[in-house]
Parts: C-alpha cells; structure tokens; sequence
C-alpha cells in the first residue's frame, strides 16, 4: 500500500481552491444534477496523469482509490486501471474488465471519467477478448443508470477506430431518444467519427432517423460537414 498512500499525499498537496472552482463549471453538481454529491479537490488532469507515472499503483490499490469520494482520485485510479488492463494476458483483462471495472459503474460517475476509461478498457474488451458477449453493452445502453449508458456509447469509439462502424450504430439506435444531454451529446459524437470514416454511412443514417434524432445529436454528428450541407441537414432538405 506505499503507493497508494504516496499517491494519495501527492494528490491532496496539488488540490486547488481556485482550480475546484474552474472545473466545478465543467459538471453539473447542483441539487438535482448527476454530479450532485461529486467533491473535487481542484486538481489538474496533467497533473493527475504525471502522478500516475511516478506512482503506479497495483490492482488492490486501484480498487480501493476507485470507491474514493474525490473524483480526481477516481480519475487516478481508471487510469491505473488502463495501465494494469493493457499489460495484463487475456485471464487478467477478464478480470480487470468483468470484476472491476464492469461490477463498479457507480463510481464511474462522470463524463470524464467514462470517457477516459471506456473505450480502452471496456471498448477494447468486447471487441477483442469477449466478442461473443458484447450483448451486455447492448444491455448496458438500456440501463436506468446514465453512466452504463455513456460506458455502452462511449465503448464504441474503440470499434471504430478499429473501422468497426456497425456496433455503435446499433448502441445510437438504442439511445437516440434518450433524455439526459450527455447521452446525446456522446450519440452525436460517435455518429460524427463514424462519418469521419465513412460519411456515406452516416448520411444513410442520419436520413433514416431524422425525425427521432435530438437537434444536439444532430448538430454534433454533421459538425465536420462542409457548411451547406450542415445547414440543409439542419433544415431537413437532404
């Protein structure tokens, strides 16, 4: 535990009041919001990632950091996670994906937390180790929880940099008439790399769920459009 303990020493001597501030702006933390209860200690994510470097910490030390009630510490600990996930053999990233990070979604309880954690772990995952049962991040899109959600649309960016475009197409159809901003924002945003590597499919798509899509999802999928076609999307002449 001497990593864990100098890590944690480390991260309360950076925190910040005037850097809590700043990003405060970037979550909702109102009564109300999803990040409602979060506390930040006001920390930089560079300054997070050159800990991480000095201080690596093993799976035990990882798990107790991602139950932390201080988010920079839950940010440290994912990406301690990645690092174990990605040195470990096919037994251990099992392990790792299935009983760690898949069995404590309630702590990945953010945006950037799910972004910086999902595609690399959980999207790497289910494209390469467990294809047979990529089914339960299908099953994870129509969770109540909003952050299975963001974790099953956020996974995909990994398939399609792997031009694996069809699976997050499938999670989109699934969320398309989702509630909450961050699921349509994070729709729209894998809708546009998917059109980054094939504009045609995307155009198709687009077309043939028009009227279901949020105006946010819209205008993030079609942001790289040359400007009169974004604009005759905008307007439904396509």
């Amino acid at each position: 535990m001497k990593n864990l303990i100098k890590a944690k020493n480390h991260i309360y001597s950076l925190k910040d009041k005037k850097t809590e501030e700043t990003i405060k702006k970037f979550f909702k933390t109102k009564k109300g919001t999803y990040g409602e209860n979060d506390i930040f200690l006001g920390i930089k994510v560079p300054d997070l990632r050159k800990l991480h470097k000095k201080f690596p910490l093993n799976i035990e030390e990882t798990q107790i950091l991602l139950k932390s009630k201080f988010h920079e510490e839950r940010f440290f600990a994912l990406i301690n996670l990645i690092r174990l996930y990605e040195k470990a053999g096919h037994e251990k990233k099992s392990f790792i994906a299935e009983k760690i990070y898949l069995k404590n979604t309630k702590y990945i309880n953010s945006w950037d937390l799910t972004d910086v954690s999902a595609p690399r772990i959980s999207g790497h995952y289910f494209l390469f180790e467990n294809h047979e049962n990529i089914n339960t991040l299908k099953k994870m899109a129509s969770s109540k929880y909003l952050f299975d959600r963001r974790i099953a649309i956020v996974s995909s960016l990994y398939f399609i940099k792997h031009n694996n475009l069809d699976f997050g197409l499938e999670i989109s159809e699934i969320l398309l008439e989702d509630h909450e901003d961050l699921i349509n924002k994070a729709v729209g945003w894998i809708l546009r790399e998917t059109g980054k590597k094939d504009e045609a499919i995307l155009i198709d798509f687009l077309k043939k769920h028009y009227k279901y899509l949020k105006r946010v999802t819209l205008r993030y999928a079609i942001e790289k459009f040359e400007k009169n076609k974004r604009n005759e999307f905008l307007k439904g002449n396509f």
